[in-house]
């Protein structure tokens, strides 16, 4: 994920963690496939303004938020 490349993921002793950003990279690309769905579910053919987020809800868990307008382009 460009994201997780120029940001970077370390972890408390501020090392790189590879299988963070792999499962940050899995849930980003689930997550976009699902707003992807709803929008064509909804007679969209894209999505403008995408916002993508990550969010820690505790110690070990983060959550992947993404966001945007579905809308249908002529």
């Amino acid at each position: 994920s460009e994201m997780c490349k120029e940001t970077g993921i370390t972890n408390v002793l501020g090392t790189e963690s590879g299988s963070l950003k792999s499962i940050l990279k899995e849930a980003k690309e689930n997550v976009i496939y699902d707003l992807k769905l709803q929008a064509h579910e909804n007679g969209a053919n894209a999505i403008i303004g995408m916002s993508i987020n990550y969010t820690m809800f505790a110690d070990s868990i983060v959550g992947v938020i993404v966001s945007g307008t579905a809308v249908t382009i002529n």
